[in-house]
């Protein structure tokens, strides 16, 4: 182990070496902390490019939410259009299955069913043109007339 050396109070004079003298004189920093003027001017580019960089990401961010979610309920509301035109063929198929059958049994015999003919046609007279009398209006059902009061005031 080494012994410390005692502690003993030295002035800033004495800590400071001594200057050669064939050394070039050291110019002072300025006192003042402003900056030069295209410093701070690209300070002043740099805050407002990350504001703008800030806008553009969450505007993009915006974007593709939404664009995520209108492909999502397209593909939806595609899926479901393709399950009804499936429903619409399959009733249209029914359909013409159904007419198949009725057709093929209204042409046995044993159902009694005939084709039309112009014989066994029934026609209908047009209805006569009759005018309608007014009819007439009851005083029981006209509103009562007052006349007791007085034309203004």
């Amino acid at each position: 182990m080494m012994a410390k050396a005692p502690k003993t109070r030295v002035s800033n004079r004495q800590r400071q070496k001594p200057v050669p003298a064939n050394t070039k004189s050291i110019r002072p920093l300025s006192s003042s902390r402003s900056a030069p003027v295209w410093l701070t001017s690209l300070r002043h580019l740099q805050n407002r490019c990350a504001a703008v960089t800030a806008l553009l990401v969450t505007a993009l961010l915006v974007a593709y939410g939404w664009s995520a979610y209108s492909q999502s309920s397209w593909q939806e509301a595609r899926s479901q259009l393709e399950e009804l035109k499936k429903q619409e063929r399959q009733l249209m198929q029914k359909n013409a299955v159904l007419k198949n059958d009725l057709a093929t049994q209204a042409q046995e015999p044993e159902t009694g069913l005939v084709y039309p003919s112009p014989a066994e046609a029934i026609a209908l007279e047009p209805a006569s043109q009759t005018t309608r009398a007014p009819k007439p209006v009851s005083p029981a059902t006209q509103p009562p007339r007052l006349t007791s009061l007085p034309l203004g005031y």
